[in-house]
């Protein structure tokens, strides 16, 4: 999957009435892993490389989307 497909799955998955900040808690404790952490430390991967303007369009577009949904993590990242 290329890795614009996976941000265009993923910001569906991490919709607000479906991963609820209780939901993420609850998967934290069950897996011990945070997918929005993982996500955004593959979003920083995806966009240092260099893409086509209109694939580059979806992937600025997810990662707005994905910074205001999760600020706590967007602004504590480095």
């Amino acid at each position: 999957m290329r890795h614009w497909h996976f941000l265009l799955v993923m910001i569906q998955l991490l919709d607000p009435t479906l991963y609820t900040p209780a939901f993420r808690q609850e998967r934290v404790a069950k897996t011990g892993q945070d997918i929005v952490l993982v996500v955004m430390s593959s979003l920083w991967k995806i966009l240092k490389k260099d893409f086509v303007p209109s694939v580059r369009q979806y992937i600025e577009i997810f990662s707005i989307k994905f910074m205001l949904r999760f600020p706590d993590v967007a602004l504590d990242d480095p």
